[in-house]
């Protein structure tokens, strides 16, 4: 599946100050190299005799590939078209959030490249998994992307001070 070229909505100048390019590029490459991956491929747990081991990767990687997709699909120029002409011009999203369209985009934009730095962070995992060396160490493939990769611990910390911030406002969401 290749995403199509997003930033015609955008416009040239504003697609490269968004970022979304390196995201497209990115999953786009992932995509076209990850097609085979099954057991010949060398994609393969190394605790490949443990069953139970297996099974919960199988799920992780299934749930991997939906979230590659979905944000896939989320940078289409179709999506990001609707996005611009019909959710951000929300009257709810001007008022909770800011009626600015260029602070709207740029946290749109924040949104998805955080959304491709824990996707980034799956894959360098399962690939770190897999018997064939040719999968070891793609976080050094996309740092030369210019896309930081996210560890499980910083994922955690991060999941905390979230739940954290959210038990502080959650008289407001009542």
């Amino acid at each position: 599946m290749i995403v199509s070229d997003p930033f015609g909505a955008l416009g040239p100048a504003k697609s490269a100050s968004l970022g979304l390019g390196k995201a497209v590029e990115a999953l786009n490459t992932l995509g076209s190299s990850m097609t085979n991956l099954n057991l010949s491929s060398g994609f393969v747990p190394r605790a490949a005799t443990k069953g139970n081991i297996i099974s919960i990767l199988a799920f992780e990687v299934a749930n991997t590939i939906v979230k590659g997709a979905t944000l896939m699909q989320s940078l289409s120029k179709e999506n990001i078209e609707h996005l611009k002409e019909v959710g951000l011009p929300l009257e709810g999203v001007q008022c909770l959030v800011s009626k600015d369209m260029e602070d709207l985009l740029r946290i749109a934009a924040a949104d998805k490249r955080e959304e491709l730095k824990i996707f980034s962070s799956e894959v360098v995992r399962f690939g770190n998994r897999c018997k064939d060396p040719q999968w070891h160490n793609l976080h050094r493939y996309f740092e030369k992307m210019g896309i930081e990769v996210v560890t499980q611990k910083q994922l955690k910390g991060r999941s905390r001070s979230s739940d954290a911030a959210i038990d502080d406002h959650g008289p407001v969401y009542s």
